[in-house]
């Protein structure tokens, strides 16, 4: 279903609608089991008349008003929603017409909240970008788009995955590691950390700037539950062995959260 809408006064909108002929189908067959048993065709007991003989006798029309009784509640409803107004009325519906392929368009004039601001409708522009942004996303993280949180930026980012991360899991454990060449974000959070009783473990680094593994997991100890490890340093451009680390901690260590400073 798509819907587009127009501004007809303060408080009045109109909606257009095209409603897919699957969806039209659906709301058709409804209205054929709703009405069959009211239908008298010659040769056929009452209620047993299949819809094509129904429709050869008195034409496709004879379902349409119920079909879009049937499906304009989900059609309208979602409307609503997706355009963020607040109707105030019953709504005026005026059939456009029924397309060759079955597809139906229509309009709805309603009366809303006079106080909603209607104008170009940026907000509800923007939100519906931001849920294609997400599920494009999602895609390629391979996460759901409501696990996605966007913030003002990577400071803000990392501030509230380490400290969300930590202190949400400090009944298991208050060791945290990380790198001495992580961005500020990383290490001003963690000395807040350490200021909250959480203890640290500052990784080094090889002639590269890379950690290393081995360093790394001797230093993961059962009270350990975040690592954080930047992919790429903004300074010295080494990047870090992000997805050989991920994945001996998910086979050896499950429990600790591997956090990645991506921004860089």
């Amino acid at each position: 279903m798509k819907s587009t809408i127009e501004k007809l006064s303060s408080n009045k909108v109109k909606i257009d609608f095209t409603v897919e002929p699957e969806l039209f189908e659906k709301g058709m067959q409804a209205a054929y089991k709703k009405n069959v048993g009211r239908i008298n065709v010659q040769g056929f007991r009452r209620g047993k008349a299949p819809r094509k003989v129904i429709e050869a006798m008195y034409g496709e029309s004879v379902f349409y008003e119920d079909a879009i009784d049937e499906i304009f509640p989900e059609v309208y409803s979602a409307a609503v929603k997706e355009h963020n107004i607040t109707p105030v009325d019953r709504p005026e519906f005026n059939l456009k017409q029924i397309g060759s392929g079955k597809e139906l368009e229509f309009t709805v004039e309603v009366f809303v909240k006079p106080d909603v601001e209607l104008g170009q409708y940026k907000g509800v522009e923007a939100e519906k970008q931001l849920r294609q942004a997400s599920t494009k996303l999602s895609a390629l993280l391979r996460c759901k788009p409501e696990e996605l949180i966007y913030t003002s930026g990577g400071t803000e980012s990392d501030n509230m995955a380490l400290l969300g991360a930590a202190r949400a899991r400090k009944r298991s454990g208050t060791h945290l590691i990380t790198t001495v060449i992580e961005h500020p974000a990383v290490l001003r959070t963690m000395e807040q950390l350490e200021s909250e009783g959480f203890d640290v473990t500052y990784l080094p680094v090889d002639k590269d700037g890379i950690v290393r593994m081995d360093a790394l997991e001797q230093a993961i100890s059962g009270d350990t539950t975040l690592v954080s490890v930047m992919y790429t340093n903004n300074e010295i451009g080494s990047v870090q062995p992000i997805a050989a680390i991920g994945a001996m901690l998910k086979r050896k260590y499950p429990q600790v959260i591997f956090h990645v400073d991506a921004v860089q």
